[in-house]
């Protein structure tokens, strides 16, 4: 039996659907849009709302399941998760209704503005490491390019000198 579990532990280690920030992200969606089923299935009376809520659940995971969960983060990548943030803040919005109005319970309605805030900020996070990575990259650049400008003066100074 352990020889088993074992095998299954390598099996998922060398799986090629790997453990990345957009993969992890796409967990929460789907766990926040099946809470959002479950909690607006209550809801009698007010269809928009349950309706709404649950349509821009499905478009962020359509939205995700359209981004390349294995591609390294990029500004396309970035640019591609703008959609899902705002998808995200506009459920949030409707929560808040259904809660001001008293369809849902106050420890529904916690539990999912908690959940959707820190996917919120998972986004933000990402996004801003993308930022700083790019940041990163173009710095090195131009100090790879000014090493190389500096290096090609010194070979003119010094075929100049032996002139």
């Amino acid at each position: 039996m352990d020889k088993q579990n074992n095998n299954k532990e390598i099996d998922n280690f060398n799986s090629p659907l790997k453990d990345t920030i957009l993969r992890q992200i796409l967990r929460k969606v789907e766990k926040i849009t099946a809470a959002i089923f479950i909690v607006t299935g209550s809801i009698d009376g007010y269809e928009f709302i349950k309706r709404r809520s649950r349509e821009l659940c499905i478009d962020t995971l359509s939205f995700m399941n359209n981004v390349d969960l294995d591609a390294e983060l990029s500004p396309i990548i970035k640019r591609q998760m703008l959609p899902v943030k705002t998808l995200l803040d506009e459920v949030l919005s409707l929560l808040c209704v259904a809660r001001m109005a008293g369809l849902i319970s106050e420890m529904n309605h916690i539990v999912l503005v908690k959940e959707l805030s820190t996917l919120s900020s998972q986004i933000n996070d990402t996004n801003n490491e993308l930022m700083q990575n790019i940041l990163e990259s173009n710095i090195a650049i131009g100090e790879n390019s000014n090493n190389n400008e500096n290096n090609f003066n010194k070979r003119q100074e010094s075929n100049i000198l032996k002139n």
